[in-house]
């Protein structure tokens, strides 16, 4: 926060130190736009007219919406300075997420405006220009204009008031309005393994917010279901022009858990459109963690990946609630009750997870690669035994990213996913994620001893690379990588259907190898069916992942093979036809 008047201090929070270089940016540009705003003026001349007009509610119903702009125009400026929205927006979000409320969040918002904030800081559309020089004085003019008519108002004569009374009902001063509409509100609804109402239940919903490329799954709640065993939540929330996407986690401590979904997608029929949740029996777990000589067990976190609730005797009779990187904002959801920390001798506890059900957990810890445990391969397992989580010391991969040109490529956005074949089988494709400086440099510490897949992806879409296979990682052992992006062949067409129509809301997407491999590109056709890939020299495989309603799935799955050469000329025209399901 910024403290002071004349001479300004910028304070941060004790956990600052633990900030990543994006987080203690978008901070600081926020502070310092106070700074540059000079706010502290109308801040203090805002609580000077509260104190004197303590008693008219339209002058604190202006001085808050007076804060909201404030905070919409500091927004503003940390965007001009070149932060990207989703990562600002997603900073902002992590911030607020339970249990890191009492640091920088409070200075930087309140939780009841967050849903406003992040819809504005995702919105393209918004002009973003701070206003002119006349354009202020004018509004300023304005201002103390109105503020010294609203001072002479006198309060209504009682007489007055009481003539008014006494008219006539028909009278037009008694005209009936018409009622304001009000936002839809969600109703989740709890029931037990038998169907019955779970009242007392604490609901938390996630619903997404922004741009289906550039969004993230936002919280509210907790909410308590009644004796119906419904909880009326906050409101519903659309994007793309009236898709949704929610999940639910909702549990009675001690006693049940549950999770749901409910989302409808172009193209698509929605499904669980009653948001209802299937509750099941919980229970708490006991485990350990074992850590190398000299590391520290209380700073281990031991969090649930992702956690699938068995509903029923088949195998794909599950609810699940992830919390992967793939679900922004689902991925840090509810840390206090899915995050633990082992006490000194590195015992653990975790509370209601479900009697039949399958876990994922991971580790963390500054020196350590990550760990991994799940029953998912003994099903069987139902926590009867202990877990236990061996932990080692981490591996590190660092270097740099160049252009075609052979130039540092700045802001390219480097992952190493763990393979799924190898030297270690893992349990978990977990990702570890960093982005270039401005000399191209990167580094990811962390790695557990395994195999990983590098890929790099570029924001803008200018290049592409071919993501490296079977990287080995081990401790106390650095490569140094260089990794040169291509300028890429686009690749792109046309989805239509046997008469000629075109399909959209279909997914299309390349893999290096006829039996997978990693993923080289993806997009969606629009409404026009067309879709563009930009891919890197070698072979390439595309399929459709996803279509809408009513198409079959191409058999073979791989629809083309194509061969990229480096130079070679765009491919404008590679069209496919997809097939209706029989009615």
């Amino acid at each position: 926060m910024t403290w002071g008047f004349l001479h300004l201090k910028l304070l941060l929070p004790a956990d600052a130190s633990h900030w990543g270089p994006r987080r203690l940016r978008a901070v600081l540009l926020h502070e310092f736009a106070h700074i540059r705003r000079h706010d502290t003026i109308p801040h203090m001349l805002t609580q000077f007219v509260c104190a004197f007009y303590w008693f008219p509610p339209l002058v604190w119903l202006a001085a808050r919406r007076l804060h909201e702009e404030c905070e919409h125009a500091r927004d503003d400026l940390v965007l001009e300075s070149g932060v990207k929205p989703s990562d600002y927006a997603e900073e902002l979000l992590g911030l607020l997420v339970p249990g890191f409320i009492p640091s920088a969040a409070l200075a930087m918002t309140g939780r009841s405006e967050l849903e406003v904030r992040l819809r504005a800081i995702l919105d393209e559309k918004t002009d973003r220009r701070p206003i002119t020089r006349r354009t202020a004085f004018i509004v300023a003019i304005f201002g103390v204009s109105s503020t010294a008519a609203l001072a002479t108002l006198q309060a209504p004569n009682p007489s007055a008031s009481q003539s008014a009374a006494a008219a006539p009902a028909n009278s037009a001063s008694t005209a009936t309005q018409p009622p304001k509409s009000t936002p839809e509100k969600l109703a989740v609804t709890c029931v037990d393994s038998d169907g019955k109402p779970v009242a007392g239940a604490e609901v938390h919903l996630y619903q997404f917010v922004g741009r289906s490329d550039e969004g993230r799954f936002v919280h509210s709640g907790p909410f308590t279901t009644d004796g119906r065993g419904k909880a009326v939540c906050s409101d519903a929330t659309l994007y793309d022009g009236g898709n949704f996407d929610r999940w639910f986690y909702a549990r009675v401590p001690g006693r049940l858990v549950g999770a749901g979904r409910s989302a409808k997608w172009t193209n698509r029929a929605a499904f669980n459109a009653e948001n209802r949740v299937v509750m099941q029996a919980s229970k708490t777990v006991d485990g350990h963690v074992t850590l190398p000589a000299g590391f520290d067990p209380t700073k281990v976190t031991v969090r649930v990946r992702t956690l699938h609730i068995a509903t029923g005797p088949g195998a794909m009779d599950y609810e699940s609630f992830p919390r992967e990187d793939s679900f922004p904002g689902l991925d840090t959801s509810l840390p206090k009750i899915f995050d633990c920390r082992p006490d000194p001798k590195g015992r653990i506890q975790l509370s209601d997870v479900p009697v039949r059900g399958w876990l994922y957990l991971v580790t963390s810890a500054v020196g350590l690669g990550e760990a991994q445990w799940s029953n998912i391969r003994n099903r069987e397992n139902n926590f009867d035994q202990p877990i236990h989580i061996a932990m080692e010391e981490e591996g590190f991969l660092s270097g740099r990213v160049l252009s075609p040109d052979g130039k540092p490529a700045v802001g390219m956005k480097v992952t190493a996913r763990l393979s799924s074949s190898g030297c270690r089988q893992n349990l978990y494709l977990s990702s570890f994620r960093a982005v270039s400086d401005a000399e191209g440099a990167f580094s990811l510490p962390g790695l557990p001893q395994t195999e990983v897949v590098l890929t790099v992806l570029d924001p803008k879409k200018n290049w592409t690379f071919r993501p490296l296979e079977n990287i080995l990682v081990q401790p106390h052992q650095d490569p140094k990588l260089t990794l040169k992006l291509e300028s890429g062949v686009r690749v792109g067409g046309r989805v239509l259907t046997t008469d000629g129509k075109p399909v959209g809301g279909a997914a299309i997407s390349a893999v290096a190898s006829e039996s997978g491999g990693p993923g080289l590109a993806d997009d969606q056709t629009d409404a026009d069916g067309r879709y563009e890939l930009r891919l890197p020299g070698g072979d390439a495989y595309l399929y459709f992942n996803s279509l809408p309603d009513g198409f079959a799935y191409p058999t073979p799955q791989i629809v083309k093979r194509l061969q990229i050469k480096p130079a070679e000329d765009d491919v404008q025209h590679l069209d496919f036809t997809l097939q209706r399901k029989p009615k």
